[in-house]
């Protein structure tokens, strides 16, 4: 499954910002490490043109759900190939339908484009050949937590590949598109989920680290957080408890639960790591 990504606006935002962060000492090239409050601004910034009012609310899709394995792949080469981006298109593409229940679609050429855009490797001299694209539909999780049938460019192949590969088909302004990955020296570490008490203030998020606790190979968890009227950025500080020096740490991570409570509810602010991913929210029972 594969979704359309974002501009990379965001990232001339953090150009722009890291442009004022350097310090003498740092050589070209190394991103300076951010204070923790610096990289929340900065995720926020990823969203601040999210439209929070807006009527029904966008679709966001976190990243977990982009790129899914294509089904049916006979061999690694195969999975290769699609990966490379080494995809021959059919004769023609389907110009319609350009609406699909209630959505506006991308054309099954822009959907081809983002098939055949590769990860940056160069395509082998294999390539697959694309038999047939029709419109489908796929199950999307948003962050919300809520599954959604969604529109989709469904490609099959020739050439062993008896499956196929979907594309998703929703254009903005029903998909916001997400921001790319913040590329940023920063010592917080990442949330993968949360939940949000009922009336939209309490946030328990998800994180992985050492046992929460005093003694030796323990951590002590806190959260730094940021909020605007489009995003609510967290990330987790990770403080480690020393151990003797006769003593060694197994290196095991395990689940970490931490909860904070928002000046204003939620609402349909988008959460968000300090990668400005976003993240699942549910709303707890």
């Amino acid at each position: 499954m594969r979704l359309i990504r974002g501009s990379k606006a965001s990232l001339a935002i953090v150009t722009v910002v890291l442009a004022g962060c350097g310090s003498a000492g740092t050589s070209s090239g190394t991103l300076p490490t951010l204070s923790d409050q610096t990289v929340l601004q900065l995720a926020l910034a990823a969203w601040a043109d999210f439209p929070v009012n807006a009527s029904p609310r966008p679709l966001v899709l976190p990243d977990w759900a982009d790129q899914q394995p294509p089904a049916g792949i006979l061999s690694v080469s195969n999975v290769d190939q699609l990966g490379e981006g080494a995809i021959d298109p059919p004769p023609t593409l389907p110009s319609t339908p350009t609406e699909a229940d209630g959505y506006r679609l991308i054309t099954a050429g822009q959907a081809f484009r983002e098939l055949s855009s590769g990860n940056g490797r160069s395509p082998g001299a294999t390539r697959i050949q694309t038999t047939s694209v029709t419109l489908g539909t796929a199950t999307f999780y948003d962050d919300r937590g809520a599954a959604v049938r969604l529109p989709v460019w469904v490609f099959t192949f020739s050439g062993g590949v008896t499956g196929s590969d979907d594309v998703l088909a929703v254009s903005p302004p029903s998909l916001y598109p997400i921001p790319p990955p913040l590329t940023i020296s920063s010592g917080l570490s990442l949330i993968y989920s949360a939940e949000v008490s009922s009336n939209g203030r309490t946030l328990t998020v998800d994180s992985a680290g050492p046992p929460a606790g005093t003694g030796p190979c323990d951590a002590r968890y806190s959260l730094r957080v940021a909020s605007s009227a489009t995003a609510v950025a967290i990330g987790v500080d990770v403080q480690p408890n020393p151990a003797p020096s006769d003593q060694v740490c197994a290196v095991m991570a395990g689940p970490a639960n931490l909860t904070t409570v928002l000046a204003a509810p939620l609402g349909a602010r988008v959460v968000v790591t300090v990668q400005a991913q976003p993240v699942e929210v549910t709303e707890s029972s």
